[in-house]
């Protein structure tokens, strides 16, 4: 017959406090939560109306004979296009 061997005290005690604290913890995590949607809920919205249309322009490429040659081996070079 096999004897079985209870947990030491001090494990059984840990076990407990971690039985209060995950609860204690879950209330901080909402506290905090509200405390966020409330700073967010005091910020006024911006004014979408007014603002200025955004315009997309394309950056000017260098020309070739600016651009260093690739220190890559061609395979990996050829690889990368892959990425």
């Amino acid at each position: 017959m096999t004897d079985l061997k209870t947990a030491p005290p001090w494990l059984i005690r840990f076990n407990a406090m971690l039985l209060w604290l995950n609860p204690v913890l879950g209330l901080v995590a909402v506290a905090l939560g509200l405390l966020v949607i409330a700073t967010a809920g005091q910020r006024p919205p911006g004014n979408v109306t007014n603002a200025a249309p955004r315009i997309v322009r394309l950056a000017a490429a260098l020309p070739p004979d600016l651009c260093r040659p690739s220190a890559l081996p061609p395979e990996l070079r050829d690889m990368s296009l892959y990425d």
